[in-house]
């Protein structure tokens, strides 16, 4: 069994719980640098909400809007330096994964200085460590990336084609509100496209892991099963409150160490995926893994099959690997979430070449470019 060590960020969770913002931010800093999108949270009206309700609570707010899906690291180092040189002690982001993953690393290089991609995990550019960052409350507004949970970040790098991770504790929100009303007016596809990367948060390690682990295991079925069964509900109802609740609270569960706990499992579908949107940033993460998810399991079914037979076991009550792959291609299909490669202008003369970066650049994390080649031509 593997050693594990959980590292879980306050959370606060539920209907209504955004309310509690103003009074927790004030007591974790004085001055906050507040990062958002480019203009959801402006048009809806929350914004001018939020705003008041933080200086309603003592706390001096400068706004850093304008997050791209794919943050890029330029975008990051920007806002470091705003927060920086505007003494703020506190960074609060609002929205879904990039402003989340955005967030952290403006704290990051607010505290620690030089450029967010000096810290990537991998790879010759990096040349520095996490070792201090601003302090962090994180806002979901969308039920799927998980990064109000963790310490890690993603960052893109348009130059060099790259997305890579960032990790370090630094990086822990020390805090994170989770209020599923934020996730009403979601559409259907990006409801289902949430469910579909936190489906894959937590069946990568799932099905990679050398020995099952009982309780982690019924978590993980526990959370695939909710994403399945009430994004259904959140795309045939939207304002279904209590399928709203469950997505967000699977979501922020799906990559905490708590599905992955005391077993090895790694996440190389998302690698081959990250390197699939830093060649083509136009691509959205959850997109790209609908895309990729079934070729990833069809092309690995023999060495998968005794877990994924456990899997549609506990789901659908019949234990057979390929019926379990099946029905996630329905679920799929159903959302709306069809399409090949081609569809979304990748090449198919780039296939090798990103394949090869999956061997370069996340071999450390079981990036294998034979299956990344197999899979991508298979998603084409």
């Amino acid at each position: 069994m593997k050693i594990t060590e959980i590292k879980f960020p306050r959370m606060i969770m539920g209907p209504g719980s955004l309310s509690r913002l103003g009074a927790e931010a004030a007591r974790t800093g004085r001055r906050a640098l507040l990062v958002a999108g480019k203009k959801w949270l402006r048009e809806s009206g929350l914004l001018e909400k939020i705003v008041s309700d933080l200086k309603e609570n003592g706390l001096e707010v400068h706004l850093f809007e304008g997050t791209e899906p794919n943050p890029k690291y330029d975008f990051i180092d920007r806002g470091g330096r705003e927060a920086r040189d505007r003494g703020c002690d506190l960074i609060i982001g609002i929205g879904g994964g990039s402003v989340m993953d955005a967030s952290k690393g403006i704290a990051l290089v607010a505290a620690q200085g030089g450029s967010i991609w000096d810290y990537v995990y991998y790879g010759p550019d990096r040349s520095r460590k996490p070792e201090k960052a601003l302090k962090i409350i994180l806002v979901p507004t969308t039920a799927a990336t998980s990064s109000e949970s963790n310490s890690s970040l993603v960052v893109s790098n348009p130059e060099k084609k790259q997305k890579m991770p960032v990790f370090g504790p630094p990086l822990l929100p020390t805090l994170s509100i989770v209020d599923p009303e934020l996730t009403l007016s979601l559409s259907p596809e990006l409801t289902a496209l949430g469910a579909v990367d936190t489906l894959c948060h937590v069946i990568e390690p799932y099905l990679t892991s050398r020995e099952p682990q009982f309780l982690s295991d019924r978590i993980a079925t526990s959370l695939i099963e909710t994403a399945l069964i009430y994004s259904a509900v959140a795309v045939k109802k939207p304002d279904d409150i209590y399928a709203r609740t469950q997505l967000s609270y699977a979501a922020s569960l799906a990559l905490s160490p708590f599905p992955r706990a005391m077993r090895e499992g790694g996440l190389r579908l998302h690698w081959i995926e990250h390197v699939l949107s830093g060649h083509y940033d136009s691509i959205p993460h959850a997109r790209g893994l609908s895309l990729l998810l079934i070729p990833w399991l069809r092309r690995n079914i023999d060495s998968f099959r005794r877990r994924l037979e456990d899997l549609s076991d506990a789901i659908f009550g019949r234990a057979d690997a390929d019926f379990f792959v099946e029905k996630l291609e329905e679920w799929l299909n159903s959302s709306g979430l069809t399409g090949r490669l081609r569809d979304f202008g990748v090449r198919e003369e780039d296939l090798e070449i990103m394949a090869s970066d999956v061997e370069e650049l996340y071999r450390w994390g079981g990036g294998d470019g034979t299956e990344a080649l197999e899979v991508l031509r298979e998603a084409f």
